[in-house]
């Protein structure tokens, strides 16, 4: 069975695909869960995945991503302009277990330098993520950077390895720019940013929690509680706030649209306090959508 599995695969070296939609899924057991070449405009968002495999044939990654236009690589995409084949996307509210190969999201060759450009990446769960190179990170380390990436309000629960890896290697790495890292917790493991290659990353406002490499911040906390109903990576975690876990932790940064509210639906902030993570500690529900009432089955129409 060491074959290459995707859950779905998106676009391709001659595509280019905008303005979609992918969400509700659930993926267990893929060795990727989203292999993507040349998506943008696009959000991916309330998915669910979990326990992937990798082998040194085929890698693993949750999210695997390329920009691969025709004057990257011989017989690429001409439907967009150079390095916009893998631009403003959004990946939000999904929950992400037992990441295993490259990274769990992953910028990938063959195309474009710049493999992950302008994406927003917020309100997501990430638990028991192994990935290689990191959590997010580029997964062609002599070739490949993130850039201009927002990285707002997630939760990492005991991953190893870079949380957040923006380049590898001095090529690359000299131009990254523009990646911010803000209201994250990171909970357990060794996760650290690898901000020592490239450009600075715009970090503060996170929350290390028991991590081995924090990083210090003006903003920041590096403690030792646990915030989380269930921080363990089985079927039983629970990444939620405790009461007290959402009193020990400092505010986050309040941030506008679209970023307003967590991975239930809760309204951030509503209660006073921007609270940091992928969940809101009691913040208000959205309105509720009323639907009409249902006709009677069996009856014409009049």
């Amino acid at each position: 069975y060491d074959v290459a599995q995707r859950g779905i695969g998106i676009g391709c070296g001659a595509c280019y695909v905008t303005n979609s939609t992918f969400s509700n899924n659930f993926y267990d057991g893929l060795g990727q869960s989203w292999g993507i070449t040349n998506l943008s405009n696009s959000t991916i968002e309330h998915n669910y995945s979990q326990n992937q495999w990798s082998s040194s044939a085929h890698h693993g990654e949750t999210l695997a991503v390329s920009n691969c236009h025709s004057s990257d690589f011989a017989g690429c995409s001409t439907a967009f302009i150079q390095g916009q084949g893998s631009i403003n996307n959004t990946f939000r509210h999904n929950i992400i277990k037992n990441c295993r190969g490259t990274a769990c999201m992953a910028a990938l060759d063959p195309g474009n330098a710049a493999g992950m450009n302008a994406w927003k990446i917020y309100g997501n769960v990430f638990v028991d993520g192994q990935g290689g190179n990191g959590v997010i990170a580029t997964g062609t380390m002599a070739s490949i950077y993130i850039k201009d990436t927002e990285i707002y309000n997630n939760t990492f629960v005991n991953s190893s390895g870079a949380i957040f890896r923006q380049c590898g290697s001095s090529t690359p790495c000299a131009s990254t720019s523009g990646n911010v890292f803000k209201n994250n917790i990171i909970k357990g493991g060794n996760g650290y940013l690898a901000e020592s290659t490239g450009g600075a990353i715009d970090h503060d406002y996170n929350s290390y929690l028991s991590t081995i490499q924090p990083e210090t911040e003006t903003n920041g906390q590096i403690d030792t509680f646990d915030p989380l109903a269930n921080s363990t990576i089985g079927n039983s975690g629970d990444y939620h706030l405790t009461t007290s876990g959402a009193s020990q932790l400092r505010a986050g940064l309040t941030l506008p649209s679209p970023y307003t509210q967590d991975l239930d639906g809760q309204t951030r902030g509503s209660d006073g306090t921007w609270d940091r993570g992928a969940y809101e500690f009691g913040g208000g529900a959205p309105p509720l959508e009323r639907l009409p009432p249902a006709k009677p089955k069996g009856l014409r129409p009049q």
